[in-house]
C-alpha cells in the first residue's frame, strides 16, 4: 500500500513540475503597473463595465471589448477588480496563475499522446519559459490568451481521454464552450478534435466521426454568428490588404511562427508591418529551405496511405491554429505578434518532437537520449535567459515602447503610445522623439500604411508642446500653427484625439499669450469649451480662464469657483481663484 501511495505521488509531480515553472518563470512581471497607454486603459483602468454587478456581467454577454466578444475574459477581469481594485499585482498573479495551469495542462497533452513522462515534461516547460509567452502573461489586457489557453487545452485533455475511453466528455464540451468566450480564435477547436480522431482511427468511416463530434462543431456553428453579429456591432470591418501585402502577409506569418516558436528573434512588443524588405525575405527563405528539408526525409520515412494518417492530422491543427492570426485581412495595429503564437507553438513543438523521433536521419538517431536531454535542458535555459532580458523592458509603458523602437521600420503606433506616455508624465523629449517619427513616418504614407495628414498633424503636435514644456514658445507656435492651416474647417484629424486636443487648445492658449494676443487666446478656450468629452472641472476652468482674459473678474471668480468645487485640491484651479479674488478686493468690487 505504501509502495502504490508513493507511485501516485510520483504521477502527480510530473504536472506539477511545468505548473510551478509556469507560475514561477515570469513573477518577476507581477510588480509592473498597468499600461494604460496600450489597452490596459480601456480594458480595467477605464472600463465601467468591469464594476462587478449583475447588470455589467449581462452586459458582456451582449456586448463586444475593442471588437472581440469575449465575455469569460471581461467576467474574469471583473473578479480580479472586486478581488484587487486596481491593485496591479493581483491581475498579474492571476495571469500567472493560469499560464501555469494551461503548462500543466499541455503535459498532460503530451502524455496523452504517448510521450514519456520526462519529455512530455521537457516540453510542457519549454512553451513555458519561451520567451514569446512574456506578451500573453505579463500583459494584463492580454488575460484572453491565458485563459484561452487552460481551457483550450483542457479540453482538448478531456476530449482526448473521453475518446481514448469510447466516451463523450461534458468536460469537453463545457471547455469548448469556455474557450471560445475566452477568444474568439478558439472556434477552430474542433478541427483539432477532427485530426485526433483521423490520426487515431486510421480510415475515413464519416458517420463515426460524426457520433464523436457533432456536439463541438454544433458549438462552432452557434457561436460562429454570436461573435460575428457582435464584433460588427462593435465596429469591426476587416479590410483586405491591397497588392502585394495581402498574399505576402499570412506568407510570412506562416514561416514567422514556425520559426519563431523554436528560435525567438526581434523580440519586440508591437511588431512592424510586413514590408517589402530584407528582413521578410530572409525569414521566408529560411523558411522555404526548413519546409523542403522537413518534406524531403518525411517523403522518404513515410509512404502511401500513411501520409493521409500521420502527416495530415498534424496540418490540420496547424491550420485551425493558424488561420485566426494568419493576416489574412487587417483588423488591428500589426500583422503578427508573440502573443498570436501562444496557442499555435504547442503545435510546432509537437511536429518538432514528433520529427526528432521518427524521421531523423539514422545518423542523427544513433545520438543518445542523455545527450537529447542535456541538448534540450539548454535550450530551456537559453530560452529563460532570453526572457529574464526582454521582460525587463516591461517594467513600464516607456520601457515598453522604447524597446519597440529598436527595429528598423518601427510601427506607427509605436509613436502614438509613446506621445501618449509623454503627455501623460510631461517627458518634452519623450514627447518630441515621438511627434518626430510621426512626422518622419507621414512622408512615407505608402510605405508605412499611414494617413499622411493624421501622422503629421499629431507629430506636429507633440513637437509643439513639448517646444512649449521647455517654455520655447516661439518653436511651439510654429508646429501648432501649423496644425491649424493644415486643417480645413477646424477639422483636425489626429491619431488619440481624448488626451491629445485638449492640450493642443491650451497650449495653443498660452502662445497666443506670450505674444500678447488675448482675442486669439480667447478663440482658442472656445474651441477648447466645445470638446465634448471634457469634464465639467476643466470646461468652467477654461470658462474662468476666458473672462479674465475678457477683464471679467466677476466671471472669472463666479467659474473658478464652481471649478474649485468640483475639483478641490487642484493648485491651478485654487491659485487662479484666489489671485482674481484679490484683484477683485484691489477695485472694491465684491465678489459673490
Amino acid at each position: 500500500m505504501e509502495n502504490n501511495r508513493i507511485k501516485i505521488n510520483k504521477k502527480w509531480l510530473w504536472p506539477l513540475i511545468p505548473g510551478i515553472i509556469g507560475f514561477l518563470v515570469f513573477i518577476s512581471g507581477a510588480a509592473y503597473p498597468f499600461y494604460p497607454e496600450w489597452d490596459d486603459g480601456n480594458f480595467v483602468l477605464n472600463n465601467e463595465h468591469l464594476l462587478p454587478s449583475w447588470s455589467n456581467v449581462i452586459y458582456w454577454l451582449t456586448h463586444d471589448m475593442q471588437t472581440l466578444y469575449t465575455p469569460l475574459t471581461m467576467w474574469s477581469l471583473m473578479l480580479d477588480r472586486l478581488l484587487f481594485g486596481l491593485d496591479h499585482t493581483g491581475y498579474h498573479l492571476h495571469n500567472m496563475l493560469l499560464h501555469g495551469i494551461a503548462s500543466a495542462l499541455l503535459y498532460g497533452i503530451f502524455r496523452q499522446l504517448k510521450f514519456e513522462n520526462r519529455w512530455a515534461c521537457l516540453a510542457a516547460v519549454l512553451w513555458a519559459v519561451h520567451p514569446q509567452r512574456i506578451e500573453s502573461v505579463v500583459w494584463i489586457t492580454e488575460r484572453k490568451d491565458v485563459l484561452a489557453g487552460v481551457f483550450s487545452f483542457a479540453a482538448l485533455l478531456l476530449f482526448m481521454r473521453g475518446y481514448d475511453r469510447k466516451k463523450i466528455s461534458f468536460g469537453a464540451i463545457i471547455c469548448t464552450l469556455l474557450a471560445m468566450g475566452a477568444k474568439p480564435s478558439s472556434i477552430l477547436l474542433p478541427g483539432i478534435m477532427l485530426a485526433y480522431v483521423l490520426y487515431q482511427r486510421q480510415d475515413l468511416k464519416l458517420k463515426k466521426y460524426l457520433r464523436v463530434l457533432w456536439p463541438y462543431f454544433l458549438l462552432a456553428v452557434i457561436f460562429y454568428p454570436v461573435f460575428s453579429y457582435l464584433s460588427a456591432k462593435g465596429g469591426f470591418v476587416p479590410k483586405w490588404d491591397s497588392w502585394p501585402r495581402m498574399p505576402l502577409v499570412p506568407f510570412f506569418n506562416f514561416f514567422w511562427y514556425l520559426i519563431t516558436a523554436i528560435a525567438p528573434f526581434e523580440l519586440n512588443p508591437i511588431y512592424p508591418r510586413v514590408y517589402l524588405d530584407a528582413k521578410t525575405w530572409i525569414v521566408i527563405a529560411i523558411g522555404i529551405m526548413v519546409i523542403a528539408g522537413a518534406l524531403f526525409q518525411t517523403t522518404r520515412k513515410i509512404k502511401g496511405k500513411q501520409w493521409l494518417f500521420d502527416v495530415v492530422p498534424l496540418l490540420i491543427c496547424w491550420a485551425c491554429l493558424f488561420l485566426p492570426v494568419a493576416g489574412l485581412f487587417r483588423f488591428n495595429n500589426t500583422d503578427y505578434s508573440d502573443r498570436y503564437n501562444y496557442l499555435l507553438s504547442p503545435i510546432i513543438i509537437l511536429i518538432v518532437a514528433l520529427f526528432i523521433k521518427f524521421l531523423l536521419p539514422e545518423q542523427c538517431r544513433k545520438i543518445t537520449p542523455k545527450a537529447f536531454m542535456v541538448l534540450t535542458i539548454l535550450v530551456g535555459i537559453g530560452y529563460f535567459a532570453v526572457s529574464m532580458e526582454y521582460i525587463f523592458d516591461w517594467r513600464g509603458s516607456k520601457t515598453l515602447f522604447l524597446r519597440a523602437l529598436r527595429t528598423e521600420h518601427p510601427n506607427p503606433k509605436v509613436f502614438v503610445a509613446l506621445g501618449e506616455v509623454a503627455l501623460n508624465t510631461n517627458d518634452a523629449n519623450l514627447m518630441q522623439q515621438a511627434g518626430y517619427g510621426l512626422i518622419q513616418i507621414s512622408r512615407k504614407k505608402d510605405f508605412y500604411l499611414v494617413d499622411s495628414q493624421t501622422s503629421a498633424n499629431t507629430g506636429a503636435m507633440l513637437m509643439g508642446i513639448g517646444y512649449a514644456l521647455k517654455s520655447e514658445y516661439k518653436k511651439s507656435f510654429l508646429f501648432l500653427e501649423h496644425v491649424m492651416t493644415a486643417s480645413p474647417n477646424k477639422k483636425i484629424r489626429i491619431y488619440t484625439p481624448k488626451i491629445l486636443l485638449p492640450r493642443y487648445w491650451l497650449v495653443l492658449t498660452d502662445c497666443y499669450l506670450q505674444q500678447r494676443n488675448p482675442k486669439a487666446a480667447i478663440n482658442c478656450l472656445r474651441h477648447y469649451q466645445a470638446i465634448k468629452w471634457l469634464s465639467p472641472a476643466d470646461i468652467y476652468f477654461a470658462k474662468g480662464l476666458q473672462a479674465y482674459l475678457s477683464r471679467d473678474l466677476k466671471g472669472a471668480v463666479t467659474a473658478w469657483s464652481e471649478a474649485a468645487r468640483l475639483k478641490p485640491g487642484d493648485t491651478r484651479i485654487n491659485y487662479n481663484l484666489q489671485r482674481a479674488k484679490d484683484l477683485l478686493k484691489k477695485k472694491n468690487m465684491p465678489s459673490r
